[in-house]
C-alpha cells in the first residue's frame, strides 16, 4: 500500500496571464484538497476536468490576447492618424500664414496703385481743363483779330475799287472822294494798319480836303489824280499785308486747334484708361480683403 500523496500525480500549472493564473490556482487548490484516501477514478476525472478548464482558460486567454492586440493596433492607428493630423495642421498653418502675408502684400500694392491712378487722373483732368481754357481764350482772340482783318481787307478793296473806277473816268467826283475818305478814315482805326501807312492815308485825306477848298477845277483834278496813284500803291500794299496776316493767323489757329484736339484726345484716353484700371484695382482690393478676412477666421 503506497501511502505517498496523490497530489504528486497532478500536472504542473503553466504560467498565464493574470486571469488565467488565478483560475489555474483555484484548480490546483481544489486538487490539493483531495485526500489520499480517494480512489484513482475520481482523481482521473478531476484531472480531466482540470485539463478541460485549462483548455478553456487558454482559449479565453487567446481571445483576450486577440482583443488586446486589436486594442494595441487601434491605439497605434489612432496615434498615426493623430501624427498625420498634427503634420497636416502644421502645414495648413504655414499655408494660412503664407496666404495672410501675400494678401497683406497685395493689399498694400493695390492700394498704392489705386492712389497713383487717382493722382494721374486728377492731374490729367486739371491739365485738360487748363488747356481748354487756354484754347478757348486763343480762339476768342483769333476770332476778334480775324474779324478785324476781314473788315480791313474789305475796306481796302472797296477803297481801291472806288479809286480805280474814278481814275478811269479821268477825274474824281466829290461824292467818290467822300466815300473813299470815309473808308480810309475807318482804316486809320484798324490795328492791322501800321503807323507809316496810316500817315500816308492821313496825308491823302488832308490833301483832298485842301484841294477841294482852294484849287481850281483843272488843277484840282490833276493834283488829285497824282495823289490817287500814290494812295493806290499804299492801299495795295496794305491789302497784300492784311491778307497775308489773315492767312498766317488762320494757319496758326488751325495748328493750335489741331494740337489741342490731339492733347485733348490723349488726356481723355488717359483718364478713361486710368479710371478703368482704378476700378479693376478696387475690385481686386475688395477680393483680397475678403480672402484675408476668410483666412483669419479659419
Amino acid at each position: 500500500h503506497d501511502s505517498s500523496p496523490r497530489v504528486a500525480l497532478l500536472p504542473k500549472c503553466p504560467p498565464r496571464t493574470s486571469t488565467t493564473a488565478m483560475r489555474v490556482s483555484v484548480a490546483c487548490a481544489f486538487l490539493a484538497s483531495v485526500g489520499a484516501s480517494e480512489v484513482k477514478s475520481p482523481v482521473t476525472k478531476v484531472v480531466q476536468l482540470l485539463q478541460g478548464l485549462a483548455a478553456k482558460v487558454t482559449r479565453e486567454g487567446e481571445a483576450e490576447q486577440a482583443e488586446y492586440e486589436k486594442l494595441v493596433e487601434y491605439c497605434e492607428d489612432n496615434a498615426k492618424s493623430l501624427q498625420h493630423s498634427l503634420k497636416n495642421s502644421a502645414e495648413k498653418q504655414e499655408e494660412l500664414e503664407a496666404t495672410v502675408e501675400k494678401a497683406n502684400s497685395d493689399i498694400e500694392q493695390v492700394t498704392t496703385k489705386i492712389e497713383n491712378h487717382a493722382t494721374a487722373i486728377k492731374e490729367a483732368e486739371e491739365e485738360l481743363e487748363e488747356a481748354t481754357g487756354v484754347r478757348n481764350s486763343e480762339h476768342k482772340d483769333w476770332v476778334a483779330a480775324d474779324g478785324e482783318l476781314a473788315e480791313t481787307v474789305d475796306a481796302l478793296e472797296r477803297a481801291m475799287n472806288i479809286l480805280k473806277k474814278e481814275l478811269n473816268k479821268g477825274f474824281l467826283q466829290t461824292g467818290s472822294i467822300q466815300k473813299v475818305a470815309k473808308t480810309i478814315a475807318a482804316l486809320l482805326e484798324a490795328r492791322s494798319v501800321d503807323y507809316a501807312s496810316k500817315s500816308k492815308l492821313q496825308s491823302f485825306l488832308q490833301s483832298q480836303e485842301d484841294a477841294a477848298d482852294g484849287m481850281e477845277m483843272a488843277e484840282n483834278t490833276q493834283a488829285s489824280t497824282k495823289s490817287v496813284d500814290a494812295i493806290l500803291d499804299t492801299i495795295g500794299d496794305l491789302l497784300k499785308k492784311a491778307e497775308g496776316q489773315r492767312a498766317e493767323a488762320q494757319k496758326k489757329e488751325t495748328t493750335a486747334q489741331f494740337n489741342y484736339d490731339m492733347l485733348k484726345q490723349s488726356l481723355e484716353d488717359q483718364i478713361k484708361t486710368g479710371t478703368k484700371e482704378q476700378a479693376e484695382a478696387k475690385q481686386k482690393l475688395a477680393n483680397t480683403q475678403e480672402i484675408l478676412a476668410t483666412t483669419l477666421l479659419v
